[in-house]
């Protein structure tokens, strides 16, 4: 699979996941969600959401056709990470234009501010 076989949405939802997993939350607190939108007026969106320790913080990821389409495209992305037929060049042009990359430190301050630990690196 290469960077143009997935929707713009859905590569933003995998580079920002990809940096929330980087600054060290776990991949069982990531979650792709379809909802409503403010950013598009109630039009469905794709957001990268993380859920911990009882708080919950979404980053939009761009405009959904459908919830069907984009647990579908989900499926088909994490089918070919887990096969490792994910190109890793579009892998990593994936991660290196997603928001969470470009706004780290914004990301960071939102999330303290939303009282949402940031995991500490480890000392070893």
């Amino acid at each position: 699979m290469k960077y143009d076989d997935i929707t713009p949405s859905m590569r933003m939802f995998i580079g920002n996941r990809e940096g929330f997993r980087r600054i060290g939350f776990s991949a069982d607190d990531l979650y792709c969600e379809c909802a409503p939108s403010l950013e598009l007026a109630g039009a469905l969106g794709v957001y990268c959401t993380l859920k911990t320790r009882g708080k919950e913080f979404r980053v939009w990821c761009g405009p959904a056709e459908s919830t069907e389409a984009v647990a579908a495209e989900y499926a088909r992305v994490a089918k070919a990470a887990e096969n490792k037929t994910l190109d890793t060049g579009s892998y990593e042009r994936i991660w290196q234009e997603s928001e969470v990359r470009a706004r780290t430190v914004d990301l960071l301050r939102a999330l303290m501010a939303k009282g949402i630990a940031v995991p500490q690196p480890d000392a070893n």
